[in-house]
C-alpha cells in the first residue's frame, strides 16, 4: 500500500473508492465475508448472502428457507461451485444452482449441507476477524470450526446411499412385551 500524504481520506485520489452500500443498508446485514473469482463478487453475513450484479447486490436464498444462516466464508471454484462456511455447516451449492440463481433474481438455490454427521468438528466462529474458508492451490477447499480445520475435496464429494441396518430389540404394548 503506497501512503500518500496530504491526502485527508486515505491513501487513493478522489473518486477512486467506491462505497457500495452504506454499513446501515446492507443486504446481509453485519457483514462477515467477502469474496470473488472473475467478474462475480460475493459477500455473507449474518443475514445470508448476497451477489453483486454490477448494480448492486441482490439476496441469493435457499430453496427450504426464507435465507441462508450467518455466512462467514465463500469460496466460488474455478467449476462454478459454491461453498460457504455457514453457521449450519459448510455449504455447497452446484454450479447449475448458482447459475440459475444469476439468470433468474427469484430463483431459490437447492444445496448440500455438510455437518457433524459427515465429519465437521463442531460450528463456525460467528466471532473474531479469521478467515473460515480458503482454496489451496490443489482446489482442496480448508475450513476453519470450532473443533479444528477439515479440508474437502470439492472433486471427490460422494453420497453413501446405502441405508444404515436396522435392529429391533424390543417391542411394547401397552407397557408389555410383543412376543
Amino acid at each position: 500500500m503506497v501512503r500518500i500524504r496530504g491526502r485527508p481520506n486515505g491513501c487513493l485520489g478522489p473518486g477512486k473508492i467506491q462505497r457500495v452500500f452504506p454499513a446501515d443498508a446492507s443486504p446481509v446485514g453485519s457483514v462477515r465475508s467477502i469474496n470473488g473469482r472473475g467478474r462475480h463478487i460475493w459477500v455473507g453475513g449474518v443475514l445470508g448472502l448476497a451477489f453483486f450484479d454490477g448494480n448492486g447486490f441482490r439476496r441469493i436464498a435457499p430453496a427450504d428457507a426464507e435465507r441462508f444462516g450467518s455466512v462467514m466464508g465463500i469460496e466460488e471454484t474455478p467449476d462454478g461451485r459454491l461453498w460457504l462456511a455457514e453457521s449450519r455447516g459448510v455449504v455447497h451449492i452446484p454450479a447449475w444452482e448458482v447459475q440459475h440463481a444469476l439468470d433468474n433474481s427469484s430463483y431459490r438455490v437447492k444445496y448440500r449441507l455438510l455437518d457433524s454427521f459427515d465429519g465437521l468438528p463442531g460450528p463456525f466462529a460467528a466471532t473474531g476477524a479469521f478467515l473460515k474458508e480458503i482454496q489451496g492451490t490443489d482446489g482442496g477447499l480448508w475450513f476453519l470450526a470450532w473443533g479444528g480445520i477439515v479440508r474437502v475435496d470439492p472433486a471427490h464429494i460422494s453420497t453413501n446411499t446405502i441405508p444404515p441396518p436396522v435392529l429391533i430389540r424390543s417391542v411394547r404394548m401397552a407397557n408389555n412385551p410383543v412376543r
